[in-house]
């Protein structure tokens, strides 16, 4: 089974297309449509962001880390 096979939930068999369809089809580029550009964008943007604030919090916690350290180095 390979892309562009069919399934016949009757008969349980696959169907193997005809060439022609099937080299046609991988000829043509995938475009995406503007929503899905931009659906794609969003889900990018929301990520990106949650990894910043991730970042963030860390630099956050070693700044912490090191003052503690430093606190108790030269106390």
């Amino acid at each position: 089974v390979r892309r562009g096979w069919g399934y016949d939930d009757v008969t349980g068999a696959y169907t193997e297309p005809e060439l022609y369809s099937m080299v046609e089809s991988l000829n043509e580029p995938y475009l995406p449509t503007e929503a899905q550009r931009i659906a794609l964008l969003e889900a990018q943007t929301k990520l990106l962001e949650a990894q910043n604030k991730a970042l963030a919090d860390r630099g956050e916690f070693l700044e912490d880390c090191i003052a503690e350290m430093a606190g108790l180095l030269y106390v």
